[in-house]
């Protein structure tokens, strides 16, 4: 079997006892570690040296491995002189068979070479649709996107999360290996059940920062006044003006709730109370907290900007909408039968296409073509 080294190092605040906030990426990254080890592969997860926290029973089965400490080497020139050294020789170490990286970066081109160097097969997954469009602009400077974009060139594969990446890999990198996958999830029967009642809070569950777009939460929750919303989520080194002005606009309101950071295990109890999964951000690619929201039988808003190849629509998972004032309508016109078809269809979808053992084992057949 196969060595697979991660280096999404965010997936620590997963597995960790006292692990923080951590990003979408990071939870599909855990579910691909979940699905390969469990069909007979070995995991490695890349860490920095002084993160020294212990790991929970569950996931001591992946090898963690040291890359560098994150608060040394001279500010200007520690990439150069000591991080990228430090990788180097830790990637040499292990010697994987795949290297996966969750989120391409300035420094995904210094990977691939490494990779080369080492005879490893380098595995990019796009994490999110603006990387490949003009939208990168807005988070990227130009060297940074010269670099990443030139990591993606001289990586062996790319994995896209939807129609829209693929399409845009495709015609960028026409003589690459390049395939969809949807994120994976590692579906819990215990609450994998379909609602009888349309009953419960509206939640909303991210990070707080401009991507996820909470001033149209607080225009959605102001329509909305009968309803609760319950926010699940907390501020990140990306916390941004307009989050901060919006999150003390919606501590205001009367019917919107902050739940803070949740656990893994707290997350599908959280939404099987729900009514709905409702989503605001400006773009994705594939919103893992959609997964979650199917395996307890919640459906989902979310507005035209994030549905994945028209999924929501397609499969009637839940409701699409233009803007807050279309949402209202929707849900004035909303019937108890239809919200529990749409409840009945994200077990059904769910079911046919996340799961990760079925994923991995694609996966696996896709990288040995």
């Amino acid at each position: 079997m196969a060595k697979f080294l991660f280096t999404e190092t965010a997936v620590m605040e997963l597995i960790a006892t006292e692990g923080g906030a951590s990003g979408g990426a990071a939870v599909q990254t855990l579910m691909w570690m979940e699905g390969l080890h469990h069909i007979g592969h070995e995991i490695f997860l890349a860490k920095r040296e002084n993160d020294l926290r212990p790991i929970k029973p569950e996931y001591q089965k992946f090898h963690l491995v040291s890359t560098f400490n994150s608060e040394k080497g001279i500010k200007k020139i520690r990439w150069a002189t000591y991080r990228l050294p430090k990788f180097y020789k830790a990637l040499k170490k292990v010697k994987p068979d795949f290297l996966y990286e969750s989120v391409p970066g300035w420094n995904s081109y210094i990977t691939a070479l490494f990779c080369k160097m080492l005879g490893i097969k380098h595995v990019i997954r796009i994490s999110n649709d603006n990387l490949l469009d003009k939208r990168l602009k807005n988070t990227a400077s130009t060297s940074h996107q010269f670099f990443l974009i030139l990591g993606l060139k001289w990586s062996d594969y790319i994995l896209a999360q939807n129609e829209y990446q693929l399409r845009k890999l495709k015609k960028k990198f026409p003589k690459k290996p390049i395939v969809k996958f949807y994120n994976p999830i590692k579906i819990n029967p215990e609450f994998l059940s379909a609602k009888k009642e349309m009953k419960g809070y509206f939640t909303w569950i991210a990070n707080f920062r401009y991507q996820k777009n909470l001033k149209l939460l607080y225009q959605i929750a102001t329509l909305l006044p009968d309803e609760e919303f319950k926010i699940a989520g907390v501020p990140t080194k990306h916390y941004d003006e307009e989050s901060k002005k919006y999150v003390d606009k919606l501590q205001k309101l009367d019917n919107v709730y902050f739940m803070g950071k949740l656990n893994r295990s707290e997350i599908l109890p959280f939404l099987a109370n729900a009514k709905f999964l409702i989503n605001t951000s400006r773009y994705e690619g594939f919103s893992n907290t959609f997964l979650e929201a199917m395996n307890s039988g919640t459906p989902i808003i979310s507005s035209n900007l994030v549905n994945p190849d028209q999924i929501i629509e397609k499969y009637n998972l839940g409701l699409i909408y233009t803007d807050e004032i279309a949402l209202i309508q929707k849900l004035k016109n909303l019937e108890m039968e239809d919200y529990q078809n749409m409840s009945f269809s994200c077990i059904n979808y769910l079911n046919q296409n996340h799961d990760h053992l079925l994923l991995s084992k694609k996966l696996v057949k896709f990288l040995n073509h």
